[in-house]
């Protein structure tokens, strides 16, 4: 496979991340690398945490890892493992109803995504079953990727 690292952008410059790299406060204080800050989580979190991360998938491969972080930040500083993977299926979800395509991350030069062939149920069963698997966090980049 052809994971060299993790990129946390599509590119720089790209309105994901400014073009000096820095991390951006989110609206109210709240940082979305760091989850400092801020109120409570609300449905509007929720949506802007999906607002990016299609946006994301619109500009380029998406995988995992950020979505496992706007997760992180929807559930909550200190939540439960089992919280955030349910938060991340939800984000899932509404990602799919926007028309995201879920599927193994290709190994092709001309192809980021092997889209699978499935409802969405089916798509979250397989999904929640790959982060089941999993122990170490980093190594939810071989769940699945995410394209548009």
């Amino acid at each position: 496979m052809r994971f060299g690292h993790f990129v946390p952008s599509p590119g720089r410059g790209d309105g994901l991340l400014p073009p000096d790299g820095r991390l951006r406060e989110r609206p109210g204080g709240r940082n979305r690398w760091t989850g400092e800050g801020g109120g409570a989580v609300s449905a509007d979190l929720f949506e802007e945490e999906v607002e990016y991360l299609f946006r994301y998938a619109e500009k380029g491969l998406l995988y995992f890892v950020p979505l496992w972080d706007s997760a992180e930040t929807v559930a909550g500083r200190g939540a439960p493992v089992s919280r955030v993977r349910e938060v991340a299926l939800e984000l899932i979800g509404a990602l799919i109803d926007r028309g995201v395509r879920v599927g193994d991350v290709g190994e092709r030069e001309d192809r980021d995504i092997d889209p699978w062939d499935a409802d969405r149920e089916t798509v979250l069963a397989r999904v929640d079953a790959g982060m089941r698997r999993m122990t170490d966090p980093t190594d939810l980049v071989y769940v699945c990727g995410f394209r548009v």
